[in-house]
């Protein structure tokens, strides 16, 4: 499993937005469910990297999405299997 956290964080520091994590379906990009400010990606089974976004402002649409192209900065809070 430590390979694959050391592959997740390699993807996570080398994109240049959310948004092309969102892309590698196998990351599984989401908010984490419960813990407001919290994101997900997946590692294995049930293990998460959980990270928030570490920017002053969080860029939104009019519709209150987050823009994903726009959020360059976050901060690995922990990896762990939340289940």
């Amino acid at each position: 499993m430590v390979k694959k956290v050391k592959q997740r964080y390699e993807d996570l520091k080398l994109a240049d937005n959310l948004f092309v994590i969102s892309q590698y379906t196998a990351m599984r990009l989401h908010p984490y469910k419960g813990n407001s400010g919290i994101w997900s990606v997946d590692i294995i089974k049930n293990w998460r990297i959980l990270f928030t976004i570490n920017q002053d402002h969080i860029p939104t649409f009019e519709d209150g999405g987050v823009n994903l192209k726009a959020i360059e900065i976050i901060k690995i809070e922990s990896v762990e299997d939340p289940h």
